[in-house]
């Protein structure tokens, strides 16, 4: 029986949508079948042309759990994201993109593990392959920012205190792409967190993935670390965001040209960097990154690809 629209919400699932008409018939089969609850679906809208906003529209009007909230330009899903954990009422934000597939069980499962462990953030994998339930362990990393950085963790598949969203500042809005910079801050924000190998979000594949743009990853990954180590972070967690810049300059490097990536100034500093010999401050690594700072064909907030 589904919820009464006055009721309070637990879990707030938070999704950005543009254009994912395609996706969101089987994204939101996954959401209504949810475990548990009482639930919202906070979907925003980042001012689709195909018929996105419709079908959101569409589904809220046949379930008052569902809040779409559409957007009059188009700011990427960093912004967007923020927006929609702003608005939502739940104590938990559940992240996922607009195309991805929750389990069933993934709020409840979720949820129970973070009030066994008294921890606020939990994140897991994203998979093409993910099943319809979520079942598996999970692992608390005392040193969450320098885990995250390491791993890297560059995707939405978890569910944090909204609190914690909120303090954290939750995406970077300086990144056009959310995937990068939000487990970051959440991370550097929490202390802890909770990982669990399982899958918490499903990936569907479509058209228009800004995923399929290995520049725009590896450009957001440089500026979502970059941006971090300038706030000011020390430790292993500095060391681990400084490496990760390093090794997004050199992929682009490498994948720019191929065939001179292993005999490159860029792989011996990445190779450095890994092993701790090589320590650049932030405007060593804005100078290394100049070129990617300045590559065409990547979204940046407020202006389209350069």
């Amino acid at each position: 029986m589904s919820p009464s629209p006055r009721e309070t919400p637990e879990v707030s699932f938070v999704l950005t949508v543009f254009n994912k008409a395609w996706a969101l018939p089987t994204v939101w089969d996954r959401l209504k079948r949810q475990e548990g609850g009482p639930f919202e679906f906070v979907a925003v809208d980042d001012c689709s042309t195909d018929g996105s906003r419709t079908l959101l529209s569409d589904i809220a009007r046949d379930d008052p759990r569902v809040r779409p909230i559409l957007g009059e330009r188009n700011a990427g899903p960093a912004v967007r994201l923020n927006q929609g954990a702003r608005e939502a009422a739940g104590r938990f934000l559940y992240l996922i993109d607009g195309d991805d597939l929750a389990p069933v069980n993934g709020a409840a499962w979720a949820r129970d593990a973070l009030s066994r462990a008294r921890a606020s953030l939990i994140w897991g994998r994203r998979r093409r392959d993910a099943p319809e339930t979520v079942a598996g362990t999970v692992s608390e990393k005392r040193d969450a920012l320098a885990f995250a950085a390491g791993r890297p963790v560059t995707h939405m598949a978890g569910m944090v205190e909204r609190s914690l969203f909120l303090r954290a500042g939750g995406a970077d809005e300086r990144v056009f792409v959310q995937d990068q910079s939000t487990p970051l801050r959440l991370a550097r924000a929490a202390g802890r967190m909770l990982w669990t190998e399982t899958a918490l979000a499903g990936a569907q594949t479509g058209p228009g993935a800004l995923s399929a743009n290995t520049m725009q990853q590896h450009h957001d990954r440089y500026l979502s670390a970059r941006n971090l180590l300038a706030a000011g972070v020390d430790g292993a967690g500095a060391a681990a965001l400084r490496r990760l810049c390093v090794s997004a300059v050199w992929k682009a490097r490498r994948d720019l040209n191929p065939g001179f990536a292993f005999v490159s100034p860029g792989f011996l500093r990445y190779l450095g960097s890994g092993a701790g010999l090589w320590r650049p401050d932030v405007a060593m690594l804005d100078r290394h990154a100049a070129g990617l700072l300045a590559a065409g064909g990547v979204r940046r907030p407020g202006r389209e690809s350069a």
